[in-house]
């Protein structure tokens, strides 16, 4: 059965503005045990619905169950149980009776005691058998109703007899008293209809590791997906019923679900939504699958639908057969409307190698059909305005590219299938930060923090009166300098886009709050109708600081041809680099490298790292150690497609603020001289010196009683590379980078 629930809006919003981007927060699932095939519920109490929300947030954590984590990948969902109020029935059949507590077809019985025998040592021996509870429905007008219940004994069965010798002495039959047949009556079992709203989808990880407490990890591990529920706000109210869904076979992953609600006004009122398809379906040819599994339906679309979506999450699974179909292969799904193709789109996903909780025990580098294993399944949303018109019927067909198997096991779509019907956009012009990617110390952005490099955010043209095509960013540390950078490109509207904000200055020694602040203002150069959206804060933790003198030792296993790594300084130059190095061989390269922001990034082209269990490519390692001494960093063998550390070096005090009025050095690049401006607040001995990469000094005066320096360097002897000059007195040193061309 198909509900569409359409929202009148006056009856469920009593808009209330006293308190815009005030949070209320709410756990509706608490460590939920999934330790088996099946459904868990939990009633929530969530707000009332008083209030207007500009967006709802729902977190999903999920960790080991109480008596450890599944080595296995498997599908778990967060659904809201709608109670629609509608009532349906089904015809079902009651029997006459139960014997203990279960249906037969028949009972041979004796009212009195019977035996069993068996042989003993010296002969037969006996033993009474159990009453058998029967309960019997002889009402024919409630046939569920028990009128009476009696105590038997089971009889019609043979008995075997043995003498003192142990010989088999005979057989008697148990004589019955009676024999009862179960007849059914029949009758409709009403029920209300409860229907199942997905609201997220993550699959488990291989947690093998966790149960084992090995590499890095133990049974208290968590990881948390965040999903933008802001279109259920019509759901999420009041007394609810959430179930989170485990496909599982064995012991388990935990569950909490909790709830962000952040009041304002949303970009778009949604007015109906609803399940076009929902469940697991077989893919055993394409005519079955088109014809029988999700057929073609008829789809109404609201009079008041001023633009509508299609939600799709899909994910393939089953690969025993020839074409490895459908967790290994790549397909599209077809959105038809009237015959009309709406959207399309490829069912994949290319960067489990990427997969932000690593490493895992099981295949967990392999792409997959739209999933990774522990992370959170890729929602593709289709806006479907102009393929209908309101208050129209259409033919809504939902297909998958054609393929043929053979093989032992069918392969099958794990499917949700929404449509979101919307009023007019509430803000003629409303663009928005929709995340931080970092800094931000959120679990699924893990590979690319902790950051002290460039803040990377996501904006959005949620609801522009034209193509978003400029914005003033605002960005910095809170209690920090804050930082301005004019956007420039092209975002239609719905559609978002990341961006890269130039380097944040991280202040030596920052003793500040370790928060970003982000604002976007003047989009293409007018005023933001709704303000509420265009900031954003997050936490972050800070890069690890390293010492200046380093070596970068890379041991490579057998397949060296598939790795390489580079080391980048804080203006994006390459210090240096390796492409497809040698098998079996190890790599030191030592660099000196003053104050500042830098990464070191490993990468390995086949996404399975230096080491992995599932292949023969044997094992190398990767870490950083201060010159003369011990390691600073080791990076994990085991980790997919690529690792990548940013890090401060810190070893330097600055004095720049306290010894210079001004300090100028040009050009940089450089090729055949460097000229210094130095502008002292006070007299003041001091040392110029010039370090190339490995740490050696190059170039070497000292100065005395100085207030003001015009110093011309000649470097043109000098090869091309990144140096660090630096000036140093008896309160400290500064350096900055040059680059020799």
């Amino acid at each position: 059965m198909r509900v569409l629930f359409t929202l009148m809006l006056a009856g469920i919003f009593s808009l209330s503005w006293a308190g815009p981007n005030d949070t209320t927060r709410v756990t509706a699932m608490q460590d939920v045990d999934m330790t088996w095939y099946g459904a868990y519920d939990r009633e929530a109490l969530l707000p009332d619905g008083s209030k207007s929300y500009r967006q709802i947030l729902m977190h999903y954590t999920m960790g080991c169950a109480s008596n450890g984590c599944s080595d296995w990948d498997y599908t778990t969902k967060i659904e809201l149980m709608d109670e629609t109020g509608v009532i349906d029935s089904v015809l079902r059949q009651a029997p006459n009776f139960k014997v203990n507590g279960g249906t037969r077809d028949s009972l041979i019985f004796s009212w009195d005691t019977t035996y069993t025998t068996m042989q003993v040592p010296g002969g037969t021996d006996s033993t009474a058998n159990a009453a058998l509870e029967v309960i019997l429905y002889e009402d024919a007008v409630d046939p569920l109703l028990p009128t009476d219940t009696i105590y038997v004994w089971q009889a019609g069965y043979l008995n075997f007899y043995y003498d003192s010798l142990g010989n088999f002495d005979g057989s008697r039959y148990v004589p019955e008293d009676s024999i009862a047949f179960t007849q059914y009556t029949p009758y409709y079992h009403y029920f209300e209809v409860v229907n199942r709203i997905e609201l997220g989808r993550v699959i488990t990880p291989y947690g093998g590791y966790m149960a084992q407490g090995s590499n890095g990890f133990n049974n208290n591990w968590k990881h948390t997906s965040t999903f933008d529920v802001t279109d259920y706000a019509h759901f999420l109210r009041d007394s609810i019923k959430l179930r989170a869904f485990y496909s599982g076979w064995s012991s388990g992953f935990s569950a909490t679900i909790e709830f962000e609600f952040i009041e304002g006004t949303p970009s778009r009122d949604v007015i109906a939504l609803e399940n076009i398809y929902k469940g697991y379906y077989n893919y055993n040819n394409t005519a079955d699958f088109e014809n029988n599994q999700m057929p073609a339906k008829k789809v109404f679309f609201p009079n008041n639908a001023a633009s509508s979506k299609a939600r799709v999450v899909p994910t393939g699974h089953g690969f025993d057969n020839n074409t490895s179909c459908a967790e290994f292969c790549e397909k599209e799904y077809y959105i038809y409307m009237d015959g009309n193709l709406a959207a399309a789109e490829l069912m994949w996903d290319d960067q489990c190698g990427e997969n932000p909780i690593y490493p895992q025990g099981g295949t967990w580098v392999y792409d997959r059909a739209n999933w990774c294993p522990g992370t959170a399944a890729r929602i593709f949303e289709h806006d479907l305005t102009g393929f209908y018109t309101p208050g129209d019927t259409v033919d809504f067909d939902f297909d998958i590219e054609a393929f043929t198997w053979v093989g032992a096991q069918a392969p099958g779509y794990e499917m949700s299938v929404q449509l979101v019907h919307y009023g007019p956009d509430n803000f003629s012009n409303d663009a928005a930060i929709v995340d931080v990617k970092r800094p931000n110390d959120k679990d699924a952005y893990g590979r690319m923090n902790p950051t002290c490099n460039q803040p990377v955010i996501i904006i959005k043209n949620e609801a522009m009166s034209s193509p978003l095509t400029s914005a003033e960013i605002v960005y910095g540390l809170q209690n920090g300098t804050q930082y301005t950078y004019n956007w420039t490109g092209f975002i239609a509207k719905g559609n978002e886009l990341e961006v890269a904000l130039p380097e944040i200055p991280f202040p030596q020694g920052w003793v500040g709050d370790d928060v970003f602040l982000v604002s976007l203002n003047n989009p293409n150069g007018t005023a933001d109708d709704n303000d509420l959206n265009n900031s954003y804060k997050t936490k972050f933790k800070r890069a690890k600081s390293l010492p200046n003198h380093l070596v970068f030792e890379v041991k490579t296993n057998n397949r060296g041809s598939e790795n390489a790594w580079k080391l980048v300084d804080p203006y994006g130059n390459t210090v240096y680099s390796r492409a497809s190095p040698s098998s079996n061989t190890t790599y030191k390269d030592t660099v000196y490298l003053p104050y500042g922001c830098y990464y070191f990034e490993l990468i390995d082209y086949d996404e399975d790292g230096l080491s992995w269990w599932a292949n023969n490519d044997g094992s190398g390692y990767a870490r950083i150690r201060e010159v003369g001494s011990s390691v600073v960093h080791s990076f994990k063998a085991d980790f997919g497609s690529f690792q990548k550390l940013e890090f401060t070096t810190g070893n330097d005090i600055s004095i720049e603020e306290d010894l210079f009025s001004a300090f100028d050095m040009y050009p940089n690049p450089a090729t055949d001289v460097v000229q210094l401006d130095v502008q002292l607040k006070q007299q003041s001995d001091l040392t110029v010196e010039l370090f190339n990469m490995q740490g050696q000094r190059v170039f070497h005066k000292l100065l005395k009683n100085q207030k003001q320096l015009n110093e011309q360097l000649d470097v043109k002897m000098l090869q091309s590379g990144t140096y660090s000059l630096r000036i140093s007195s008896k309160d400290g040193s500064f350096a900055k980078p040059l680059i020799i061309q």
